[in-house]
């Protein structure tokens, strides 16, 4: 990831994969958010009244500095994989985020139980895709 942009009620946010020391420009409305973010990323914060300002001048210097960051996560690809704002859960596309709960048990005979609380109806189709019974052929639409 190389950008994350916020559109707030006031203001749009944009985040960027780049150090503030080595900007030539510091315009006022980027700050430095690495303390917030325990990581190396620029915030933009762009409001109406900046832009009725110096429309042109924003939009050219926010175009410029994510292209900056682009190409920086180009060169080195190991800086996108860590995630701005904090985990979030993965789960399959199989399975709507309603209440779920997921319990896995690995015992040390080589053995890993898993046990899965779905609402009763959406077990037919869980227990499709995990088992594969349609590629195989067992089932049939």
């Amino acid at each position: 990831m190389f950008c994350k942009i916020k559109v707030k009620r006031d203001n749009l946010k944009i985040y960027l994969r780049l150090e503030y020391a080595k900007l030539e420009q510091k315009p006022e409305f980027i700050r430095d958010y690495t303390p917030v973010a325990k990581q190396t990323w620029i915030e933009l914060s762009i409001t109406e009244n900046d832009l009725l300002k110096n429309e042109t001048i924003i939009l050219d210097v926010t175009r410029v500095l994510i292209k900056k960051s682009f190409e920086r996560i180009l060169k080195n690809p190991n800086l996108s994989r860590f995630p701005t704002f904090g985990k979030k859960a993965l789960t399959p596309n199989f399975i709507t985020p309603t209440k779920f709960k997921l319990d896995m048990e690995i015992s040390t005979d080589g053995f890993v139980q898993f046990g899965i609380r779905i609402h009763k109806s959406q077990a037919p189709k869980i227990l499709e895709k995990l088992l594969g019974l349609e590629q195989r052929g067992y089932l049939k639409k």
